[in-house]
């Protein structure tokens, strides 16, 4: 997942003072936006611009967090690219970004993916720790599939476990966890609704729904 990038002027998590200090780390290449080429500082200045349009790109195919994940790493992999050294401004800033972002957007379902088959595979939940650089929504997601994997521990199959983990914790569509998995849509809905009626007594499977936020009716 994302590292919380140390990127000037990208977002709130971002800020000049940790620039440097990951430059020093490299040894090499610019710290700051004021050392970088008039034309790299151009397109720098043209990729923090697109940034909210990479989100919402994002937002349209990912929920929220997830799109937040992605714009966060689009933006730590542009800068990294134009610290180079012998770094060259693109020809086409939006188009470059725009690949920068799909790629990402392709690395972090197959992630997200990965992370629950983990998951549902490990009976010491422990084991998957969520990053401590990602945005708070996407960590307070991972902890919330870590705990639901727990709670569906020997409860479900890990096939049925990990549908229920993209689809309800994750917040996937039904089609964006079909497409992930190599099944349907019309699977993965039915998977998911006899996966949460079977898990045990009423009042238990109310305790599970609560706790992880899928109801605001608290058991009885």
């Amino acid at each position: 997942m994302a590292s919380r990038a140390n990127t000037p002027r990208a977002g709130k998590r971002w800020g000049r003072e940790r620039t440097s200090q990951q430059a020093d780390r490299a040894g090499t290449g610019p710290r700051t936006e004021s050392q970088l080429s008039p034309e790299t500082a151009k397109a720098w200045e043209e990729a923090v611009r697109l940034l909210p349009e990479i989100e919402r790109w994002a937002t349209g195919k990912v929920p929220r967090p997830h799109a937040e994940d992605i714009r966060q790493n689009t933006a730590r992999k542009a800068w990294e690219t134009l610290t180079k050294d012998d770094a060259q401004p693109p020809n086409s800033v939006r188009r470059w970004l725009y690949r920068i972002a799909v790629n990402d957007y392709l690395d972090h379902v197959r992630g997200v993916q990965k992370r629950t088959e983990v998951l549902v595979e490990s009976h010491d939940h422990r084991t998957v720790e969520p990053d401590d650089h990602v945005p708070d929504g996407m960590r307070e997601l991972h902890e919330k599939a870590g705990q639901m994997a727990a709670d569906l521990d020997g409860l479900l199959t890990p096939r049925q476990a990990q549908i229920v983990i993209l689809h309800q914790a994750y917040g996937f569509k039904a089609a964006e966890v079909a497409e992930m998995l190599g099944t349907t849509t019309g699977n993965v809905r039915g998977t998911s609704s006899a996966a949460l009626a079977s898990l045990g007594t009423p009042h238990k499977r109310r305790t599970l729904l609560y706790r992880w936020g899928l109801t605001d009716k608290a058991p009885g």
